[in-house]
């Protein structure tokens, strides 16, 4: 079974209140100014990860360019709840 790191939680947590505001998702620019990162490239490797895992779900053709269209609390691979904080 697959756990969530801090960071990952940390994301999802960003996706979903962006999501509540501005009902749409951040781009990974978006999220890697919401997170401080001076790169994307951290936050890519976090929402890959994320997706690979189902706790996302993205669109595109590939890489950056995918946007991100959904978020699960459950992971659909596994069945594992994630903890929703608040």
């Amino acid at each position: 079974m697959s756990h969530l790191t801090p960071m990952q939680q940390k994301v999802l947590t960003v996706l979903e209140e962006h999501f509540a505001v501005s009902a749409k998702y951040p781009t990974l620019r978006d999220l890697q100014a919401k997170l401080g990162y001076k790169s994307t490239s951290p936050v890519y490797a976090v929402v890959e990860r994320l997706e690979k895992l189902g706790y996302i779900q993205r669109s595109g053709r590939h890489g950056s360019q995918k946007k991100i269209v959904g978020v699960h609390n459950k992971c659909p691979m596994c069945g594992q709840t994630r903890k929703v904080t608040q």
